[in-house]
C-alpha cells in the first residue's frame, strides 16, 4: 500500500494517541468532525485544546512537552493506530529508536 492509498483509507479512522493513553483525536480532513485534528476550533486540532499537539503551550504540543511531537528529547512521542495497530510515530526527532 502506498503512503497515498494509506492516507485515503485512514482519512476519518486512525486515531491519534499519547504514550501516556491520552486520545489526541481522529485523523480527518473533516474540518467540523469535533474529533478531528483538522479542526481548528476544537479539543483535537485547535492552537488552545487541551488535548491538541497544535496547542504550543500545552502537554502534547509545546516544544518542551513530555509527549510532544515537537519536542527534539521526547523519548514517548504520539502514536498513529489504524485498525487497532499503531503504524506510525509522530515525531520531530530524526533519531527515534522505539521498541
Amino acid at each position: 500500500m502506498s503512503i497515498v492509498d494509506f492516507l485515503v483509507s485512514a482519512n476519518g479512522v486512525a486515531q491519534l494517541w499519547a504514550a501516556d493513553g491520552q486520545f489526541l483525536g481522529i485523523l480527518s480532513s473533516n474540518l467540523y468532525d469535533p474529533n478531528s485534528i483538522s479542526n481548528l476550533h476544537g479539543i483535537y486540532g485547535g492552537s488552545y485544546g487541551t488535548h491538541s499537539i497544535r496547542n504550543s503551550y500545552g502537554l502534547y504540543g509545546s516544544p518542551y512537552g513530555v509527549y510532544s511531537p515537537y519536542n527534539i528529547y521526547c523519548l514517548n512521542p504520539p502514536i498513529i493506530f489504524y485498525q487497532g495497530q499503531p503504524v506510525l510515530i509522530v515525531t520531530n526527532e530524526k533519531f527515534l529508536c522505539y521498541e
